[in-house]
């Protein structure tokens, strides 16, 4: 997660270099750093190259800067606030579908409830609490209309089929 501060910061003092835009991986990064270290190599011999280079690079960070500050919190979490997992998650759902759905069932698999009784973090699909020996109630659907079925129901109550 990348921190708006910190950003602002890069981009006010560091600006000429594209601090900012490496922080945030944002397009141009490289450019701008070449464009910085041009206008700053070439203030003594080419005065005019070094002046052009150095206001685009100027100019550059201003507005960079001018757009942070401006940005909402809740827009530039959207922007800049995911974490590795998620940036690493939406490249390999470009790349390869198959990753993105074995992810998604993993975080899937990973669900956990809560035993009545002690409170503890129970396994979707345990018939007993690991810490109590609480029986859960697992809870089946009629196959022909989907009602949820109690354990003991012989019958649906909603279509009458025969379950047990």
């Amino acid at each position: 997660m990348k921190k708006k501060f910190t950003a602002i910061l890069l981009c006010f003092f560091l600006g000429g270099v594209g601090a900012h835009r490496f922080y945030l991986k944002e397009n141009y990064a490289v450019l701008m750093l070449i464009l910085g270290i041009i206008s700053v190599l070439t203030a003594e011999k080419i005065v005019g190259i070094s002046l052009i280079f150095g206001m685009t690079v100027g100019v550059w960070a201003l507005i960079d800067l001018i757009r942070y500050c401006s940005i909402s919190e809740a827009d530039w979490q959207a922007k800049y606030g995911k974490s590795e997992k998620d940036e690493n998650l939406q490249i390999d759902e470009k790349t390869n579908p198959a990753v993105a759905i074995q992810e998604k069932d993993n975080i899937k698999q990973e669900s956990k409830s809560k035993c009545p009784m002690c409170n503890a973090e129970i396994p979707d699909t345990a018939k007993f609490c690991p810490e109590c020996g609480y029986k859960i109630d697992s809870k089946t659907n009629c196959p022909k209309c989907g009602t949820e079925l109690q354990e003991n129901e012989k019958f649906c109550p909603e279509c009458g089929f025969r379950v047990r």
